[in-house]
């Protein structure tokens, strides 16, 4: 993620969750952040939640708004004592069984608290998922937006 020392006047996540877009106001940037979420074959990955919104939306650059640090946690099988109830063997969104479910943490800081999009990652055991910077091209064009003012 390329949003360090950035302000983010807007967000927004695609309505089936593969995607978000982040605006930036500084005159640094070109164009909006966006990501999509990647992946292998036989495994999906979407995005589950985004908290903290109201640490990060900022209209007139907020100095305790300004990203100041980004990180990324992976929690999966192999960890399960990070964070009590949330990795599982489960069923994939469509119904089939693909058997581990990896959560990651995309963290970006500011003063005032932190923004997470977490990304939920279904597989079998081995294959892996991302979410990747991506160019607007590079979308479906018929990818429907929803603008995030609060954690969801």
């Amino acid at each position: 993620m390329d949003l360090l020392g950035e302000w983010i006047r807007t967000i927004r996540i695609a309505k089936d969750r593969s995607a978000i877009e982040m605006e930036a106001t500084s005159v640094s940037s070109a164009g909006p952040f966006l990501y999509r979420c990647s992946n292998d074959c036989c495994n999906e990955v979407w995005i589950e939640h985004v908290t903290g919104v109201d640490s990060i939306l900022s209209s007139c650059n907020e100095p305790e708004k300004q990203i100041v640090a980004l990180d990324l946690h992976v929690v999966d099988d192999l960890e399960p004592h990070l964070i009590a109830n949330q990795i599982q063997r489960t069923e994939s969104k469509d119904g089939g069984d693909a058997g581990v479910e990896t959560t990651y943490y995309f963290r970006l800081r500011t003063k005032k608290g932190t923004f997470t999009i977490e990304l939920r990652n279904n597989h079998n055991g081995y294959y892996g998922g991302k979410l990747e910077r991506a160019l607007p091209g590079e979308l479906p064009r018929d990818l429907e937006w929803v603008d995030v003012k609060e954690d969801l």
